[in-house]
């Protein structure tokens, strides 16, 4: 839900914050105990499927993010949107804190899932307030936020990680007390929601239908963007690069990477209409792909890698003032939560995906991207040239 701002004054600087923060929620809830998960399946190593239950409490957060984005809007008209956040911010504290009470698998998994729940309810609700928001203002908030979510997320992995090693696995779970400090930014939200609860079930799905191509590209884009951070450490080690933690730090330097080119998002929008952007990034991961492809050097794949990570910096922001710049403002948190809902499950779906295609078509995944980019620049340059020559 999306409310009309005033820009001045202690509320709209609350806002502003929450914006910011929103996508952190959901990158930490998901991936904070990456790096607890050798600990974890080592403590759940008796029954033999250690490592399969380590994986199951590490992508919780993810189905029930996938469940509850698209609930947000709805639950905080019933509610409230400041009620709803504080009561989400509650569980979410506490659901991060449970596996500190409990090793048993069952009680820390209905955490996680909890967890995951509240992250995509306050993630959603503080996204749709950019919709208030001026052009400029709304480009710079939302490509700096993207920016935050991948530090914040790098930061969460490698404190849960201290954590772990330090006290323990359920020690990792402390990370999850972070956005305790912002609690003064969530009053800044309206305690009830403007306009009628009924209006969008009686409306369906008429008013989504305008982005429709959106979330089919935000599918297709966020499965690209996934597939190297998921294929890029096998590859590196096939290509020569034997050890782990300099496979994690080029790895992590992509996410660095990712993060500057969101940041940098507002100059981007200024520069390139929207056609302008989807060309770009399509152009982006097919220069990576090609690279990749034709590599055989563990440099010329880092030096591939970079351009997935300025392209994945970019997908985010784009479709977000996409999607906001298409729909009503009374439809933007709605849209986001679908919009969100799309990106995890094709985060969940990416593995089966490129397998299935390695396994039908005999195609790698990098020259799986690079067939798929090649028909979106097809696609998007005809356009892209039309609206740059008006």
């Amino acid at each position: 839900m999306n409310i009309p701002l005033r820009q001045t004054g202690l509320a709209y600087r609350g806002i502003i914050i929450l914006v910011l923060a929103s996508g952190s929620f959901n990158g930490i809830a998901g991936v904070a105990l990456a790096s607890a998960t050798p600990a974890i399946a080592q403590h759940f190593t008796a029954g033999g499927q250690g490592i399969f239950l380590a994986q199951l409490i590490l992508v919780a957060p993810a189905l029930s993010i996938i469940l509850g984005s698209p609930l947000a809007n709805m639950l905080g008209r019933l509610i409230g949107p400041r009620r709803l956040l504080l009561g989400a911010l509650a569980l979410y504290v506490l659901a991060g804190l449970f596996p500190l009470f409990t090793p048993d698998f069952v009680p820390v998994i209905i955490s996680r899932l909890v967890l995951g729940g509240a992250s995509s309810l306050i993630s959603t609700l503080a996204l749709a307030q950019a919709g208030g928001m001026p052009h400029e203002t709304r480009y710079k908030l939302i490509g700096f936020g993207t920016a935050l979510a991948s530090l914040a997320s790098i930061t969460s992995i490698i404190a849960a990680g201290w954590l772990a090693g330090k006290f323990g696995w359920q020690a990792a779970c402390l990370v999850y007390i972070w956005p305790l400090p912002l609690l003064p930014a969530f009053f800044a939200m309206p305690a009830a929601a403007p306009g009628p609860v009924q209006t969008q079930v009686k409306e369906g799905m008429a008013p989504y239908l305008t982005v429709a191509p959106l979330f089919l590209l935000t599918i297709l884009w966020s499965a690209v963007m996934f597939a190297p951070s998921i294929a890029g450490p096998f590859l590196l080690a096939a290509r020569g690069m034997d050890n782990p933690a300099i496979i994690g730090l080029v790895m992590g330097g992509t996410g660095l990477i990712a993060a500057g080119a969101s940041a940098l998002y507002g100059w981007v929008a200024r520069l390139l209409d929207f056609n302008g952007q989807i060309l770009l990034v399509f152009t982006l991961f097919f220069i990576a792909a090609v690279i990749i492809v034709l590599a055989s050097t563990v440099g010329l794949t880092e030096a591939g890698l970079v351009f997935t990570g300025m392209a994945s910096g970019l997908i985010a922001p784009s479709l977000v003032t996409m999607i906001i710049h298409r729909v009503e403002v009374r439809h933007i948190a709605t849209a986001m939560g679908l919009f969100t809902s799309m990106i995890y499950t094709s985060q969940l779906l990416d593995p089966f995906l490129f397998q299935g295609m390695k396994a039908v078509l005999r195609l790698s995944p990098f020259t799986a991207i690079m067939l798929i980019c090649a028909g979106g620049i097809a696609a998007s340059l005809p356009r892209a040239i039309r609206t740059a020559v008006r």
